[in-house]
């Protein structure tokens, strides 16, 4: 795909073509099951799966920020320069699992991104840069 991405007058067409056809479709289908069509507060984890590593991330919708964060490895959107995104393009989306750890509220959702972060210790051996 890379090969053709070069002939093309507008190549980030390539990316929504790969989003839409392999990564939107299976992903839409994971948040349905995992949330069952919920609105979810919270706390999730996002572990690759080679390693292990694991990036703790905190969202009044849980299931459109992991959207997002798919788009951004697919080079829709510009992300943050961060390990994770980077990662997360690197070594591509179907490497990665991702699972709600805690509904909460949004008065809590900062102190349980920290506590899940600390728990998990992911600023040393993960993808977070700092404790929330």
């Amino acid at each position: 795909m890379n090969e053709v991405r070069s002939s093309l007058r507008k190549p980030e067409i390539l990316n929504k073509f790969i989003y839409d056809n392999y990564v939107a479709r299976p992903a839409k289908e994971m948040v349905k099951r995992v949330l069952q069509n919920r609105k979810i507060c919270g706390i999730y984890k996002i572990t690759y799966i080679p390693t292990g590593e694991v990036y703790i991330g905190r969202s009044v919708d849980v299931g459109v920020r992991w959207m997002t964060h798919l788009t951004t490895a697919c080079g829709l959107e510009a992300a943050a320069d961060s390990m994770f995104h980077r990662a997360l393009a690197r070594y591509g989306v179907d490497q990665f699992t991702w699972e709600l750890l805690e509904e909460c509220s949004k008065d809590e959702i900062n102190a349980k991104e920290k506590y899940y972060i600390q728990f998990f210790d992911t600023t040393r051996f993960g993808f977070n840069q700092r404790i929330g």
